[in-house]
């Protein structure tokens, strides 16, 4: 504001208009949320179950390479996973059986009684203790420790027990003996196979034979 006298004493008064400069205008950024991705360890790596299914594979494949057994995947059948075809000298022997493998990197091993526990549900057990025509072997491998033992659920009594007397049970267990271990019984496991394979009846066949 300036004050200014003019001649006949009056004030006359002024107001300089100082137009004030607007700040500078700052960008205005959209408010959206911001969404802060964590990694998943189920999604990001590989289950920890995929990897010991590959070491669990890797040791069976390892087994039968050794003792000169072919080995091939059976693709989409439930219960189960791989044939094996026995060799001898280069030659088949024409002995062909089936087998389902569990791979567990700490199995189930009982303190005193000599066995490993396989958990399975009731309608793969009955599968293959009732349903199948031929036998099939399961097979518990323990990655950490890389061993092998084997069952016949055909031939298991507590097994057959379970699945007649508990038909209204999800899960049954299956026990493997430690006794089994290959490939020290391989011969044991092949006397199971050719001895069903020649016609006899196993506890849950309901009277079928096995087809040679």
């Amino acid at each position: 504001m300036v004050r200014k006298r003019t001649a006949s004493g009056a004030t006359d008064v002024s107001f300089d208009i100082i137009e004030e400069t607007p700040e500078k205008s700052i960008p205005r950024v959209p408010t959206s949320r911001v969404v802060l991705f964590r990694k998943n360890d189920e999604a990001v790596r590989r289950p920890v179950q995929h990897d010991t299914d590959k070491q669990g594979e890797a040791l069976l494949r390892q087994f039968c390479a050794r003792v000169n057994w072919g080995i091939s995947r059976i693709e989409e059948d439930y219960g189960r996973d791989f044939e094996i075809e026995v060799f001898r000298e280069g030659k088949t022997t024409g002995i062909l059986f089936s087998l389902q493998l569990k791979n567990r990197a700490a199995p189930a091993y009982s303190a005193k009684d000599g066995f490993v526990s396989v958990e399975l549900e009731i309608a793969n057990a009955r599968y293959l203790a009732h349903e199948l025509e031929t036998l099939t072997i399961i097979i518990q491998a323990d990655v950490s420790h890389n061993r092998l033992f084997w069952s016949a659920p055909q031939l298991d009594l507590a097994l057959l027990d379970t699945l007649a007397n508990k038909p209204g049970a999800q899960n049954c267990t299956v026990r493997v003996p430690i006794a089994n271990e290959l490939p020290l019984t391989k011969d044991r496991l092949l006397d199971t196979v050719t001895h069903t394979a020649r016609g006899l009846r196993w506890p849950g066949s309901q009277s079928r034979r096995f087809k040679s």
